[in-house]
């Protein structure tokens, strides 16, 4: 899926279309999650503020088809400053089965 090394995975969960049963069979998948900082990253406030993989190159010009994946893990501080500001991505969070959870 992602790799967040040395940071520690808590969550992982489908997002978009088909957290919210909009999807169609041409849908892509969206995943969004949530890691907690390694404790030198937090020290050294180097701790990254999210990890992003697409399997559609951002400069592509090609639609997200069925077979594309996007993924997206905020940091556990940067998360928190998202609910705080009332962002739909991280208050949707919330409300969904998780598809992974560490722990």
């Amino acid at each position: 899926m992602i790799d967040v090394t040395p940071h520690y995975l808590l969550y992982l969960a489908l997002s978009g279309s088909r957290l919210f049963g909009s999807d169609t069979p041409l849908s892509d998948v969206d995943v969004k999650g949530v890691f907690l900082p390694s404790k030198e990253s937090l020290y050294l406030q180097t701790a990254p503020q999210q990890f992003s993989k697409n399997s559609n190159p951002s400069d592509s010009e090609r639609k997200n088809t069925v077979a594309d994946v996007d993924i997206t893990v905020w940091s556990l501080q940067f998360w928190f400053k998202l609910l705080q500001r009332g962002d739909i991505n991280a208050v949707s969070r919330e409300n969904c089965s998780s598809a992974h959870s560490a722990g």
